[in-house]
């Protein structure tokens, strides 16, 4: 921000000199934007546990909480940032990592890839007293640019990080007949026992974003005891209700998270249709669309969000054959899938071809394959915040903190340099 400030106040100067009067007059104006954007910034807002140790170590020692926050002039709003972190992701240099892709199977035959990511002073003898374990957001994996920023930021501060890739975000081919589901734990278990037996007596450092955070604090509230293995679980961006929170995504820009996140997961179902689906069934490759069907697509699912037809899909009341939670954990696997195989049903094809929000293709796709009865059922079952009461690390750093930020990740001062939920994530680290 420093240096672009100066740049342009030394082309203001030029063309006063110059002459230049009409860049003189535009050089003006942007002094002046950049200068009330500066002289208004202000710290960002923190809410937090007072009486918590943990969370008063973790203001002092992050700096960066404490700096005025003075985003770049095109990121003041935090949809901005989120869409070009997800277009761009972090500008300047990141470096290329060594492939050190790892693997574990399944009960039902699916294989769970997980990458590790070494620091600098790396050592093939090395073992780790910790290990920086990280969940991704929806259908998203290790090669995602996010977290390569994370992964750059955290090595060079000594950490080794591991990251589960969801199952069908990677190119690989599938050795089973599912996908990742949005709150299935068994992947994440998977992950965590290989590296337990890889590294005996290491403590964990959980990392989760968005849909990953919350998989990773399910995880760890399912099975209390996971939690002594843990020095501390940091939560990014997530909803934690998937019933409450999809009713924001009818409102304004969030319809536009609700349309990509629904063409990312039919994506990633097209890619693997010969795995998920009968030989028999027309083969749906939606990667292959022209940019007419996909700009089509685009305006026929945003005219769909704004309607009053999606308030159906979007409802909060419970209907009337939903079952309580306690009978959906007994009646269905750690990745959600039901135990009993008559209560799944047919896909609707012609349902799921047309999908267009996130609700559409649950109802005519994801509940059906995974047995639940309604869409509310499955997002019931997928949701964190029943268990949320049981996370208490036994370390004894406890403490919640929320800090406003965009989706993911945001840019600092300066857009170029690490992005701040890194450098964070990294000081919460290193005081826990």
């Amino acid at each position: 921000m420093l240096q672009l400030g100066l740049l342009v106040i030394a082309v203001l100067l030029l063309s006063y000199l110059f002459h230049w009067k009409f860049l003189t007059l535009i050089s003006a104006i942007f002094c002046y934007f950049m200068w009330k954007d500066w002289t208004s910034a202000h710290p960002p807002k923190l809410c937090y546990q007072t009486s918590s140790p943990l969370c008063q170590k973790v203001v002092r020692a992050c700096q960066i909480l404490q700096e005025k926050y003075s985003p770049p002039i095109w990121g003041k709003y935090g949809h901005v940032q989120t869409l070009m972190y997800g277009l761009r992701g972090r500008f300047g240099y990141i470096k290329q990592f060594t492939e050190d892709r790892r693997s574990v199977v399944a009960v039902d035959g699916s294989t769970v890839y997980y990458n590790m990511f070494h620091p600098d002073d790396h050592t093939t003898d090395q073992h780790y007293t910790h290990i920086m374990l990280v969940c991704p957001g929806i259908g998203s994996h290790s090669g995602a640019r996010y977290l390569q920023s994370l992964v750059q930021h955290a090595t060079g501060h000594g950490y080794c990080v591991a990251i589960m890739n969801h199952v069908g975000a990677l190119g690989c081919t599938l050795t089973g007949n599912r996908i990742f589901s949005y709150g299935g734990t068994g992947d994440l278990a998977l992950t965590y026992e290989q590296l337990k037996k890889e590294f005996p007596g290491c403590k964990f450092i959980g990392v989760g974003y968005s849909l990953g955070a919350n998989i990773l604090l399910k995880f760890l509230a399912e099975r209390p005891e996971r939690q002594d293995d843990f020095a501390c679980a940091i939560s990014i961006c997530q909803g934690y209700d998937p019933v409450r929170a999809l009713l924001a995504f009818k409102a304004g820009w969030k319809s536009f998270y609700n349309i990509g996140i629904t063409k990312g997961v039919l994506d990633m179902i097209g890619r693997h249709h010969h795995q998920l689906f009968p030989r028999d069934t027309p083969l749906v490759d939606r990667t292959r669309h022209s940019f007419l069907r996909k700009f089509t697509n685009l305006i026929s699912g945003l005219t769909f969000i704004l309607s009053s037809n999606s308030q159906a899909m979007s409802d909060d009341t419970p209907s009337p054959v939903d079952r309580d939670y306690e009978q959906l954990i007994t009646s269905h696997d750690c990745n959600g899938f039901s135990l009993d195989q008559s209560s799944c049903e047919p896909v609707n094809m012609e349902g799921f071809c047309k999908a267009q929000i996130i609700q559409q293709l649950d109802e005519h796709y994801t509940r059906r394959v995974m047995g639940f009865r309604s869409v509310r059922e499955l997002y019931k079952w997928s949701s964190c915040a029943v268990l949320l009461q049981k996370v208490s690390i036994a370390s004894g750093n406890v403490g919640i903190m929320y800090l406003t930020t965009s989706h993911v990740s945001s840019y600092g001062n300066s857009y170029h340099h690490c992005p701040s939920v890194d450098q964070i994530i990294t000081c919460v680290v290193g005081e826990c």
